[in-house]
């Protein structure tokens, strides 16, 4: 058990609360004083001084309970704020999409939501069940509030930060560890999405320890089984996550000599999965089918922002209006109509819309990446209290800059194992860029695990450089 009363954990643990709570006050404008730049940086610098001071004196370091702070903090202030309501929790539309489902599969035991009392109704099919299974557990279909899911995902973001630290702690004496600690702490952004219900956090958590799989466990008879429940539970969340942890499985063959059964294993039950899945959306669309919703996903995704960016209106309106559904060839096909033909019929659009407006697409795709690699991320859902301010630019163009030098650095070192776990996460950005377009700082929320990940080796190689360059004057 740790020694949380040990004088030197409980006087580090009780600083960081004190600071935590201070900054994030500031950053809801709670309180009627407003510090500037300079006091800022000095309380970051003197947080940052006393980590370095007793890093050596603490018995445990205490990285996941002062995650745990920082979330439940943020919890507890939205909690009280909104009167112990869950609206807030639900604020985006994905979120109340997912706790019907998730409500209806713990009544029912089905997979749909649009289900009558006498759990009637039609199958759904335009979301995986990961989530909605996660958050039917943890909120026992509405029977508990939701606030205990928002917990549960709050300790899955600690836990995700607690494994990056894990990854880049190297020398005891290098500091590197405390400095990637304080800007997690700092950022706002994953906490945002953690209090959230949405997949972001689960998602992120199944992709870190994929990595932290890989890299530090490696692959055997016990492990392969968590790999493929990793890789399945990947798959029912969202494209991109299963993207990310299926080429990160890869990683187990091509960097190290494991058996070739497993890949064999895990590649022909997920393929059941995907037949299975498939053939079970049969029954509703009549052939075989994955996600017979892809269609409307993209007309929403792409033809909505297009269409809305080409006559000037916004995305509201041109919903309202339906005008995405009279590019339908004339077809008498009632607005908002999401069945599995009229999905169908905007996939067969696609291409010919493509190549119609390639530019705009590309100007689309351009405007995405801008937002997505913002320095200060939007508040999307201010019912929860996101924390917005000169400080996001100001950390956000920090650990934007960190970004940039550490990936130099690892290219530099020639670290082929790194190198591939970003390649992962450019091809999740690759992908989410064509087919998304929308909501970039959630999409950004992905990726947050990884640029302190990179910030983190990139310190320990600039440290290690350093040492060097040292003894080497002290030789001479």
């Amino acid at each position: 058990m740790i020694d949380v009363f040990n004088k030197y954990n409980f006087t580090l643990l009780t600083f960081r609360i004190l600071i935590l709570t201070f900054l994030f006050f500031q950053n809801i404008n709670f309180l009627q004083f407003k510090i500037n730049w300079k006091l800022y940086l000095l309380i970051v610098l003197l947080w940052l001084s006393l980590e370095i001071f007793l890093k050596d004196k603490v018995e445990n370091s205490l990285y996941f309970e002062t995650f745990l702070f920082v979330g439940l903090l943020k919890l507890t202030f939205v909690l009280i704020s909104t009167n112990y309501q869950e609206f807030a929790f639900l604020s985006p539309p994905d979120s109340k999409v997912y706790k019907s489902l998730a409500d209806n599969l713990f009544r029912c035991g089905q997979y749909s939501n649009s289900l009558d009392q006498f759990c009637n109704g039609d199958i759904y099919y335009k979301r995986g069940p990961t989530y909605s299974i996660f958050l039917s557990i943890f909120s026992l279909g509405g029977n508990i509030h939701i606030g205990f899911t928002i917990l549960v995902q709050i300790i899955l973001c600690s836990l995700t930060f607690l494994m990056v630290l894990k990854m880049i702690r190297s020398d005891h004496k290098n500091f590197t560890t405390q400095i990637v600690f304080i800007l997690i702490c700092l950022n706002p952004l994953p906490w945002t999405f953690s209090r959230l219900a949405l997949s972001e956090t689960l998602g992120s958590f199944l992709i870190i320890f994929s990595i932290y799989l890989v890299d530090y466990k490696g692959l055997n008879s016990k492990l392969n089984l968590i790999w493929l429940t990793n890789i399945i539970l990947a798959l029912f969340l969202s494209i991109q996550y299963f993207l990310a942890v299926g080429l990160i499985y890869l990683k187990n063959f091509l960097f190290r000599k494991n058996k070739l059964k497993f890949l064999f294993i895990n590649v022909l039950l997920i393929s059941i999965s995907i037949f299975f899945w498939g053939y079970r959306n049969s029954t509703s669309v009549g052939a075989w089918d994955f996600n017979p919703a892809t269609g409307c996903y993209l007309e929403k995704n792409i033809i909505e922002a297009i269409e809305a960016k080409k006559l000037n209106l916004s995305i509201y309106e041109i919903r309202e209006q339906g005008i995405t559904y009279q590019l339908l060839n004339g077809d008498d096909i009632q607005n908002q109509n999401n069945s599995p033909d009229v999905c169908r019929k905007f996939l067969e659009l696609l291409p010919n819309y493509y190549l119609e407006n390639f530019e705009m697409i590309l100007d689309n795709y351009k405007f995405f990446l801008t937002k997505f690699f913002s320095p200060e991320q939007a508040c999307q859902y201010k019912d929860i209290s996101c924390e917005k301010g000169y400080w996001f630019w100001v950390i956000g163009t920090v650990t934007k800059f960190g970004f940039g030098l550490s990936f130099m650095l690892v290219l530099l070192r020639r670290n082929y194992s790194v190198i591939y776990n970003i390649a992962v996460y450019l091809a999740v950005l690759l992908l989410i860029t064509v087919l998304v377009t929308i909501d970039a700082p959630r999409m950004r929320s992905i990726f947050e695990p990884l640029v302190y990940l990179v910030i983190g080796y990139g310190l320990n190689y600039f440290y290690v450089l350093f040492t060097k360059y040292k003894n080497k004057i002290k030789k001479n």
